[in-house]
């Protein structure tokens, strides 16, 4: 009954951190575009601005790492969306062992469905997450979009 109710709330939490990460994806963009629109009324702030006035892929990316370079993998190792799935992955895992385990099987069933169950959660859960995240691209169309040969420099440009 409890890793029932772990499992829900893990669930739940799991898609309010994606619509937050939705939401901070949005505000980010916002702000991109404020820049580009401050840079148009006066070209002389660029070198104060230390994120991108770029509103596509490329801009969000440059905001979201202004002071080096991309930390890519460790960023979504270390995201929170992951470490939730995880952890959800783990409860899924022994609410299913435990599901199995009531039914008298032998351990080394309720090991390999707890298992086969959790790491499967993980990655649909992954995939979920990566869905919605190029979904979202692949829809969105940027005002300011990043030129061609635009060379980001970190601590402002």
């Amino acid at each position: 009954m409890i890793l029932g109710v772990v499992t829900l709330v893990g669930a739940l939490t799991q898609v309010r951190v994606t619509n937050a990460s939705r939401e901070d994806l949005m505000h980010t963009l916002a702000m991109n575009q404020l820049r580009s629109a401050y840079l148009e009324l006066e070209p002389g702030i660029a070198p104060f601005l230390m994120s991108s006035p770029h509103d596509d892929l490329a801009g969000v990316a440059e905001t979201y790492y202004f002071l080096g370079p991309s930390r890519g993998r460790s960023q979504i190792a270390g995201s929170s969306l992951v470490f939730i799935a995880a952890v959800n992955s783990a409860v899924i895992g022994l609410l299913a062992a435990a599901a199995v385990s009531s039914s008298g099987a032998p351990s080394e069933l309720r090991v390999i469905v707890g298992a086969v169950l959790g790491i499967a959660y993980f990655g649909a859960s992954f995939v979920w997450g990566a869905s919605v995240y190029f979904r979202f691209w692949r829809s969105y169309t940027p005002q300011h979009p990043t030129p061609q040969h635009w060379t980001p420099q970190p601590h402002g440009r």
